[in-house]
């Protein structure tokens, strides 16, 4: 994505139009509206992007009980493995909005030329990505749901002779899913925008509190600067969650909006020349009509 950003494959320029973009195969880039500074509620889409992007909880305790020595080294693990992940995160969605600006696609990669070598390389990297990322993601979705029945009085679910029905139908429902939805940003967005608002921001915090009033007690000074200095998550959480859903499904609508236009404005071209074909035989049919005559 990086080399394709500055090689000129999808420029532009008049003078220098990318070979990408002269067949008129994909959507050509737009930087109508791009500049540096702009921050408004819109750019609460990209963070409600990156609040499922930074998301791991649901594996964390399973690597923290099978690392050697967690005590001391799971800090610096989760530090460098997050470093690694925001510089790669920042990077691509550098490359790709210099690639393409306003018309990326919510999966940049179909953003691409199909004929574009590295493209169809960094699509087949993807796949196989999620192909052998599922079972990590099913794992922690299947012990959520099996804690969360048990815990709202349906242990059956959680018995071992039910194991491959859950993991059945969980992935049913996932290719489903998948299938149905053509924009991979409406998942992100939506599930980040809600579920990762309460996972990194809510959940966290209301557990820390709890864990120092059981431990110190709620009077406690311990418990007192917790809460002075974490309490403020939750409703910063519950404003990003509500704001970050409302702005991807504006974002969705003005999405279909202009889809449904598009398709209005083609019937009705296609009505027009219809009609304009229609009279000009009919015209053509009298004057002959009236020359035979």
């Amino acid at each position: 994505m990086i080399y394709r950003s500055l090689d000129g494959s999808y420029s532009t320029v008049s003078s220098t139009v990318g070979k990408f973009l002269v067949d008129q195969t994909i959507t050509r880039p737009d930087f109508t509206h791009s500049t540096m500074f702009n921050l408004d509620l819109r750019s609460l889409v990209l963070i409600s992007n990156l609040g499922l992007a930074f998301i791991a909880h649901y594996n964390a305790p399973t690597y923290y009980r099978e690392m050697k020595g967690a005590s001391k080294g799971f800090s610096k693990m989760v530090y460098t493995a997050y470093g690694i992940l925001a510089f790669i995160y920042l990077a691509t969605m550098t490359a790709g909005y210099a690639t393409f600006g306003d018309a990326a696609r919510g999966n940049v990669l179909l953003s691409y030329h199909p004929k574009d070598a590295l493209a169809g390389l960094a699509r087949v990297a993807t796949g196989l990505s999620v192909v052998f990322g599922f079972p990590l993601v099913s794992n922690g979705a299947r012990e959520g749901l099996k804690n969360a029945s048990a815990a709202l009085g349906y242990p059956s679910i959680s018995r071992p002779e039910n194991h491959a029905k859950i993991v059945i139908g969980m992935l049913i429902g996932a290719c489903m899913v998948a299938i149905t939805v053509e924009d991979v940003k409406v998942i992100a967005g939506f599930s980040g925008a809600a579920m990762g608002s309460f996972l990194v921001y809510i959940c966290p915090t209301v557990i820390y509190l709890r864990i120092l009033g059981r431990v110190y007690g709620t009077g406690s000074g311990e418990y007192k600067a917790g809460v002075r200095w974490n309490a403020g998550f939750v409703p910063f959480g519950v404003f990003l969650g509500v704001m970050g859903v409302v702005m991807n499904y504006r974002s969705l609508m003005a999405g279909i909006v202009g889809k449904v236009v598009e398709e209005v404005v083609e019937t009705v071209a296609e009505v027009v020349k219809g009609s304009v074909a229609e009279t000009l035989v009919e015209t053509v049919a009298e004057t002959v009509a009236a020359v035979v005559v």
